[in-house]
């Protein structure tokens, strides 16, 4: 029931309080987004790195049954000379330096995972030496410090 002298209600969202919903959700998203895919970034290195890990260990069980990284391994239709396949994600791509005494293997940044500027390519050799290309210390890239 309406009184004599008051105006009616309104209801509803008036432009100002719309803006400042907007406005709230640009400033979350600046701060959201970038952080999200910096994490992404970082979690990704994780497929390097094991690749590189798991490559490098057959090649060690290699050479110990052969003194040599260019032989097949003993029962085994695959060659250590075999790379592992591209991540599912398609974050890096795997590439070799081989021969009978050494080795130097690297994963090598594609696609999104080339916004990495910090630990770039990964790299890893028979001595067990772990380097990355880009400004970042080599053991924080690898112990994901960085």
């Amino acid at each position: 029931m309406r009184t004599a002298g008051t105006a009616p209600r309104m209801r509803g969202v008036t432009l100002i309080e719309l803006m400042t919903v907007v406005a709230v959700i640009g400033i979350l998203s600046a701060i959201a987004v970038p952080a999200y895919t910096n994490y992404v970034v970082r979690v990704n290195r994780t497929d390097a790195k094991r690749g590189l890990l798991d490559y490098s260990s057959r090649l060690e069980r290699c050479f110990t049954r052969g003194n040599n990284y260019l032989l097949k391994e003993a029962g085994s239709a695959d060659s250590c000379l075999t790379l592992p396949e591209d991540n599912a994600e398609k974050t890096y791509t795997f590439s070799g330096v081989i021969a009978a005494n050494s080795y130097t293997l690297t994963a090598t940044p594609i696609n999104g995972q080339t916004r990495d500027t910090k630990c770039k390519a990964f790299t890893v050799t028979q001595t067990g030496a772990q380097g990355v290309t880009g400004p970042s210390d080599p053991h924080k890239c690898w112990e994901g410090r960085d």
